[in-house]
């Protein structure tokens, strides 16, 4: 800006002052401020922009104070930055989405999303540099704030504008700047606990905070410890049990089905578990017999078809009307009998809605005044997450009945295709992250006639080390089942992994996973209500440890995970059915 343009921004302000005063009838004494003055006023540094100014910025930013986090309650970063009223209204990546779905950065990850743009979208800077990604699985490319300590953050500052012209496209949806303190002077330790009124999801965390400020500089260091106890989704109600919450029109009362086993409201919503689907050859399962379903469950009491006589299998009059063993009975037909069909097993309940998630972190921040308009600074970040997930799943697979081949399959008679349907929970993850990054720099302005220009110079490195595990069924363990007959074994419904004359498999190893194979059977009780042998276990279950992703500054680079055999899956999604 020229001499002349000052001036004249001088005298703008001084008139408008001049006409308010005559406006109100109030008179004030001004005092004309110096250029000397003027200059030593500090300079803002603008997120959203490279240059330092003594205005404000144009672009509206939001800031957040940890002083006004901890009023609030909050005691994570993560928390600190998605609870911000810019991010209401945009989905957001916590811990209990990250375990629920195969997202960015893994099971435990938090990420922050501006404008329902996604975290691809949102640029989260450290001190005003871009920090570099952690976690694993899925893309690895947005910023974990698990890895920042709460306690040594100053502010943070979120411009609500996009800044894709000044940082790239990943700052579309706008910019989150974290501002580390600085002006530590002592030290402190703070202790946190939270203790819910319902079991599971206590937080326990504390930090260690000490710094020191001196005349040319200053140095502050921080060791911080979370724990998120695990959140199971039988210790919640609105988890437990998955009702209809239905209403009569005419009444205004609750209908809701019931399950005449247990007098309540049966859980409708959950996943059904221990199920036999009935099909006739051609797949559609339009089996009409006695009651129009194709749900067969076993109750080795026999108490279904006492409370409902028309659960009953009727006995087949010949063939080709389907038949099946005592103690199966037809459920979720209509009437009573939709109440009937076991969902809820204990595999679902103990399944984690919060996972148990455990994190240590170190930072430290320095600076040196070299000379008043030279200084040197650094940082150094390192933070281990460690994440645990207790997962359930279905598993099925495709059997002809004892009359069309399958003579392991005794008792189910008929021209019939069953689909048993059993429930486990062999669908276990863990994480663990380690996330690592450096800072080291120099800063500073020059003097005379380029005073109002910057410098700064720094190096930056940082590192995301990440390994996990993941519980795996194996798909050619299922599909050695699929179609099996001693007419010929080649397949129903997929394509069987094990081509043989006879329904039996032994003698023969599974094709991928080279494991002896097993004649499950896959349509006892015990079996569909979760007592499952451990050599059958062994056999179709294994846990996947595929080598640890890595990322890197600046060079951005993935390590490819190779898949082994171990890694194969029978690909079915957990809450619907065959």
């Amino acid at each position: 800006m020229s001499k002349s343009k000052k001036s004249f921004f001088k005298n703008s302000v001084a008139l408008a002052m001049l006409a308010g005063v005559m406006t109100t009838g109030q008179a004030f004494a001004q005092n004309q401020t110096s250029e000397e003055e003027a200059e030593e006023e500090e300079a803002i540094v603008v997120t959203g922009s490279r240059i330092r100014s003594e205005f404000n910025s144009a672009s509206p930013i939001q800031v957040i104070t940890t002083d006004a986090a901890s009023l609030a309650g909050v005691t994570d970063t993560g928390d600190m930055v998605q609870s911000s009223s810019l991010a209401a209204g945009s989905p957001q990546i916590d811990a209990t989405i990250s375990s629920a779905f195969v997202t960015d950065g893994g099971p435990g990850a938090q990420t922050i999303s501006l404008r329902g743009l996604g975290a691809n979208r949102t640029l989260v800077l450290l001190n005003g540099r871009r920090a570099g990604p952690a976690g694993t699985r899925g893309a690895v490319s947005a910023f974990d704030l698990n890895v920042l300590p709460l306690s040594m953050i100053d502010r943070v500052e979120i411009l609500k504008d996009g800044a894709s012209s000044i940082y790239g496209s990943d700052a579309v949806a706008g910019v989150v700047n974290i501002i580390t303190r600085d002006d530590l002077d002592g030290g402190a330790a703070t202790l946190r606990y939270s203790l819910p009124e319902e079991d599971g999801g206590s937080e326990i965390a504390g930090d260690i905070t000490w710094g020191t400020t001196f005349d040319r500089g200053y140095f502050n260091v921080s060791v911080d410890y979370y724990l998120q106890e695990e959140t199971l989704a039988g210790q919640r109600d609105y988890t437990n049990c998955a009702v209809d919450r239905t209403w009569d029109v005419a009444t205004g009362l609750r209908n809701d089905v019931i399950d005449l086993r247990t007098g309540e409201r049966a859980c409708r919503g959950n996943v059904r578990t221990g199920l036999v689907w009935l099909y006739d050859l051609s797949g559609s399962g339009n089996l009409q017999r006695g009651a129009a379903a194709n749900f067969i469950q076993p109750d080795p009491s026999g108490q279904i078809g006492v409370l409902n006589p028309g659960s009953i299998f009727p006995a087949p009059a010949g063939f080709p009307e389907p038949g099946a063993p005592a103690n199966w009975f037809q459920v979720d037909y209509g009437g009573a009998a939709r109440g009937l069909s076991n969902s809820n097993s204990p595999f679902e309940q103990n399944s984690s809605i919060i996972p148990e998630i455990e994190r240590a972190t170190f930072f430290s921040n320095a600076g040196f005044d070299i000379t008043p308009r030279i200084e040197a600074y650094a940082e150094v970040l390192m933070n281990r997450r460690e994440t645990a997930v207790n997962g359930f799943r279905q598993v099925w697979t495709y059997l002809y009945s004892y009359d069309l081949g399958d003579s392991l399959n005794p008792g189910w008679t008929g021209a019939t295709i069953l689909s048993p349907t059993p429930t486990t929970d062999h669908a276990d993850a863990s994480q663990r992250v380690d996330y690592m990054r450096a800072v080291a720099g120099v800063r500073g302005d020059f003097d005379g006639w380029l005073s109002n220009v910057n410098w700064d110079v720094f190096v930056q490195h940082s590192l995301s080390d990440a390994e996990y595990t993941n519980d795996r069924i194996l798909a050619d363990a299922v599909y050695s089942a699929d179609g099996r007959s001693d007419f010929g074994t080649t397949g129903l419904f997929n394509a069987n992994s094990i081509p043989r004359p006879t329904a039996s498999c032994v003698g023969y190893n599974t094709p991928v996973s080279n494991r002896p194979c097993v004649d499950v059977d896959w349509v006892s009780a015990n079996l569909m209500l979760g007592a499952a042998l451990l050599r059958k276990r062994k056999h179709s279950f294994t846990t996947s440890k595929p080598a640890r992703p890595s990322t890197r500054r600046p060079m951005l680079k993935l390590r490819s995970v190779p898949i082994s055999s171990r890694s194969q899956l029978a690909m079915s999604p957990v809450c619907s059915a065959p």
